[in-house]
């Protein structure tokens, strides 16, 4: 848009100056001569005696028409100067403006272009999309036709065809919806994770934000599958490594489970690192009623967010009128502030440590979680995290008052 609107002021600019070039000629060839025949205001006999003085059709193309060919020059360019297109027909982010990432289940996507370009929000991760790789045409060029806001759509692996069928995709399937920058990202998920079109990783710049976004869609209680709780189990945990673990910044894992929260175990594994469910997060805010996403009072569509998306969150829209047996849920945000706060984990400093009349023997400290009956040590179920940090900080602690006995500094942490 930027780089159009500088090529028609070049091109308006060009226009005016051809015009001045073809028009200046034809007004010296009508101009008007004065009132007054210029031989006869000298004293001499006008040599134009009998003729009657009118307009004359001769060419004067001397120095002052010249210099009024340059002015107009010079004018056009003084007022193509007064057209802006920079910043008020690209403006920066707003700092007021929201936004929104989401999830919904369509029960298929095929000859849904019109309803979906419809849809508000900025990105939705969308799960059980049935688009095969044909399908997946179709349904681009249809949101095309319907001069659709989501630019991108980035699936993940196509579905396989059904039986009897050269469209239609089996009833698997997710994919990313995005009005702003989106992209897929690589990853090491296995193969047989991927190619089950359960899965995606993508990035997405929205507001000068890029957040990385994992989509998955679970497998159902179903007798069509085997041990669909541990498939389901497994998906997530690829979905985890790679986006919860490899990854820094803002992060969102999304999409419906087809489980309920306390039949996932891999749901407490990411809650441990740091993200959480967006009704989880507005009920404790402010006490918004968690409210169902499928069928009955089953909650199995999710949006987590992580620790550097919790302080933009605004709130949480649950929609149950758009699509048939599921709700849509999604997650509206402030405009971050210019520096987002990142968390990231502190490497220790290289340290010296005391060589000689250092004797370490681990000695338990009493504490919330640890118990008498135990010795003062921690009891079995307690976090290996509080395990290995109580260990460490008695390690440094030994070192550095051995360091100190012998005439040197504490170490370096």
């Amino acid at each position: 848009m930027h780089g159009g609107l500088h090529l028609f002021s070049w091109f308006c600019l060009f226009l005016c100056g051809l015009f001045v070039a073809i028009t200046t000629p034809f007004c010296s060839l009508f101009r008007r001569p004065q009132s007054k025949c210029n031989a006869e205001s000298k004293g001499h006999r006008c040599p134009h005696v009998g003729v009657k003085h009118g307009y004359n059709l001769s060419f004067r193309g001397g120095p002052q028409h010249r210099n009024h060919a340059l002015s107009v020059w010079v004018t056009c360019l003084r007022c193509l100067q007064c057209i802006r297109y920079g910043e008020a027909t690209h403006p920066g982010p707003n700092s007021q403006a929201e936004w929104s990432i989401g999830t919904f289940n369509p029960n298929g996507l095929a000859h849904r272009a019109d309803v979906v370009s419809d849809l508000s929000g900025d990105f939705w991760g969308v799960t059980e999309t049935h688009l095969s790789r044909i399908g997946f045409q179709k349904f681009t060029k249809g949101l095309q036709c319907n001069k659709s806001n989501f630019k991108y759509v980035i699936p993940g692996k196509p579905c396989p065809l059904r039986a009897r069928s050269q469209e239609a995709g089996d009833f698997t399937g997710v994919a990313a919806l995005s009005k702003w920058p989106c992209r897929s990202l690589p990853h090491s998920i296995p193969p047989t994770i991927y190619d089950s079109s359960r899965v995606q990783v993508v990035g997405v710049c929205i507001q000068n934000v890029w957040v990385t976004v994992g989509i998955m869609y679970g497998f159902p209680k179903s007798t069509t599958h085997l041990h669909p709780k541990f498939c389901t189990e497994q998906h997530l945990e690829a979905l985890i490594d790679r986006v919860a673990c490899q990854t820094v910044g803002p992060r969102i894992i999304m999409g419906d489970f087809n489980w309920e929260r306390n039949e996932l175990s891999q749901l407490d594994r990411l809650e441990d690192l740091g993200f959480v469910d967006i009704q989880d997060l507005a009920n404790s805010w402010w006490s918004t009623p968690i409210r169902p996403t499928g069928t009955g009072t089953r909650r199995i569509d999710y949006v987590y967010i992580s620790k550097e998306l919790i302080g933009l969150f605004k709130g949480v829209v649950v929609d149950d009128a758009q699509w048939p047996d599921h709700s849509s849920v999604a997650a509206v945000f402030n405009s971050p502030a210019p520096e987002l706060e990142s968390f990231h984990w502190h490497i220790p400093k290289q340290t010296q440590w005391p060589t000689e009349h250092w004797n370490f023997a681990f000695q338990p400290q009493l504490s919330t979680i640890a118990s008498k009956s135990n010795g003062g040590c921690p009891p079995p179920e307690a976090s290996p995290t509080w395990k290995y940090a109580e260990f460490w900080n008695q390690v440094e602690q030994s070192a550095s008052n051995t360091r100190v006995a012998m005439g040197s500094s504490i170490c370096q942490k």
